[in-house]
């Protein structure tokens, strides 16, 4: 009877030695390029924000509905996919109703799997 439990022993690397050292001393081109007090020219307290997209759906005070494909429609990609709500800017509570009258709309054979045809 064998343990299974037995793990493989490793074997360490002796061919390290050999290799000839990168270029750097083992650092990346980042760590060489600002070390120490050389950031202090740069703006490193600014940060840049994307200002936040108001959710389509809140706007119009509407829902989306299986039923009604324009509603949901342009959160189709060309190859079928469902938009995210980051990319669309949707809120999540639209964003999850989307998704799903998307899945209801192609189980029923309003909207194509593959692509973003809609089925007039």
């Amino acid at each position: 009877m064998t343990d299974l439990n037995k793990t493989p022993s490793k074997r360490i690397r002796s061919d390290r030695a050999d290799r000839p050292e990168r270029e750097g001393g083992g650092r990346n081109s980042f760590d060489r390029d600002f070390q120490g007090d050389e950031m202090d020219g740069m703006d490193k307290d600014r940060k840049v924000f994307a200002r936040k997209r108001s959710c389509w759906f809140c706007e119009k005070k509407t829902d989306p509905d299986w039923k009604n494909p324009a509603s949901y429609g342009w959160l189709i990609s060309e190859f079928g996919k469902i938009s995210a709500g980051r990319i669309s800017g949707i809120c999540s509570g639209h964003q999850r109703m989307a998704t799903t009258a998307v899945k209801r709309a192609r189980s029923i054979g309003l909207i194509s799997y593959v692509s973003s045809f809609v089925a007039h």
